[in-house]
């Protein structure tokens, strides 16, 4: 149909999250976005631990099943009913789920309408793309890599000389400024945005995701900022700098994988975890570091990494209070496998473990200069 975004790519490429192999099956018109976004991941090669089975469409209704809001609890399986996107998981198969989108593509003038009041400037299928990545994709990761010894960790990562830091920190304390500093002007390699991936024997992989680039992580980075801004078309840029002077900072960004801002030999595959930073905004006013015991580190990580993953949360508490015999494991489970991961990482690498404390007036830019030193 003229006008209409109607990409459906076939798929069937399975690509390498640390020990999970993790595929895209079936078609779709978001099989684009979400190929691209796994795209600069190594392809499986059947020696991984474990799979997660991605089928696009096809999401099936549970009949006689429970209604907790959004989520649709039977005995065969477990429905998600987001604004975007249907998730469906499986009684029978804990390695597959299904993701379908809820409406058809738009015409083309609808959509260019909703794209530009869009802070990543993404057309409506794609959006629903970007939710199968946050809304399903993370949590089900989660669900699946945990009985390999593998987890998620809220966390920017850097690598240099086969060596691994990773910034961990609540959300907003600035990890992805830092990281967008140390890669730039720091000679450090790109691993990780907000989610790193880390196993038991403390290998940081790079993360599948793209990074989440905000205007205000770019103030007075000219340079970073051209990057970003390199080979858009005039209405994609006319729309940055519209939403940044209406919005502010904090509401325009575009979403970019780390070899489009660092180039190929910028970004890293895996590395040996060295040190490991917790970050916290602090009322005082001057830096302050000192050292951190793994089992304390590995505490504060898995608590941070329960709160972000809250999708999966609320998942495990509907699939709790269904009254309907469920195969999800508990949220205490899933943060005590997380913690023991973590630690487990952190002791086997030999990983210094360093707090730090960070002013809350203090910009990126400052931040950036005293964790430079701190690594050295």
């Amino acid at each position: 149909m003229a006008g209409l975004d109607m990409r459906k790519s076939a798929t069937g490429v399975s690509r390498q999250i640390g020990h999970l192999a993790v595929s895209l099956e079936g078609s779709s018109p978001m099989a684009g976005y979400l190929e691209s976004e796994l795209s600069h991941l190594p392809e499986a090669t059947g020696a991984e631990r474990g799979e997660l089975r991605v089928v696009l469409g096809g999401v099936p209704d549970l009949v006689g099943a429970a209604h907790l809001e959004e989520h649709v609890v039977g005995d065969d399986g477990f429905v998600v009913e987001r604004s975007l996107i249907r998730v469906g998981l499986s009684a029978k198969d804990a390695s597959l789920i299904r993701v379908s989108a809820r409406e058809a593509p738009r015409a083309a003038l609808r959509d260019l309408v909703s794209r530009l009041r869009d802070i990543n400037y993404l057309q409506a299928v794609d959006r629903a793309a970007k939710d199968v990545v946050y809304g399903a994709l993370i949590p089900a990761v989660q669900l699946r890599q945990l009985p390999l010894r593998q987890t998620w960790l809220h966390a920017s990562a850097v690598a240099r000389d086969g060596r691994a830091v990773v910034l961990a920190a609540w959300g907003g304390i600035g990890k992805t400024s830092l990281m967008l500093q140390l890669a730039h002007r720091g000679g450090w390699q790109f691993l990780a945005d907000d989610l790193a991936v880390l196993d038991d024997s403390g290998t940081v992989y790079r993360s599948p995701w793209r990074i989440q680039v905000y205007a205000y992580s770019l103030e007075g980075e000219g340079e970073l900022r051209r990057r970003v801004l390199a080979g858009r078309g005039p209405v994609d840029r006319f729309q940055w700098y519209a939403l940044l002077w209406r919005r502010g900072p904090m509401q325009v960004r575009r979403r970019m994988h780390g070899s489009e801002l660092f180039g190929d030999s910028g970004v890293a595959d895996a590395a040996r975890l060295g040190q490991a930073l917790f970050l916290r905004r602090v009322g005082r006013g001057a830096f302050a570091v000192r050292t951190l015991e793994p089992d304390r580190a590995a505490a504060a990580a898995a608590a941070t990494l329960a709160f972000d993953l809250d999708i999966l949360h609320r998942w495990q508490l509907a699939a709790g209070a269904s009254l309907s015999p469920t195969w999800l494991p508990k949220p205490a489970e899933t943060a005590e496998q997380s913690e023991e991961v973590i630690r487990s990482a952190l002791v086997e690498s030999g990983a210094e473990c360093l707090l730090v404390d960070i002013p809350v007036g203090a910009g990126p830019r400052e931040l950036s200069d005293y964790v430079s030193a701190l690594l050295g």
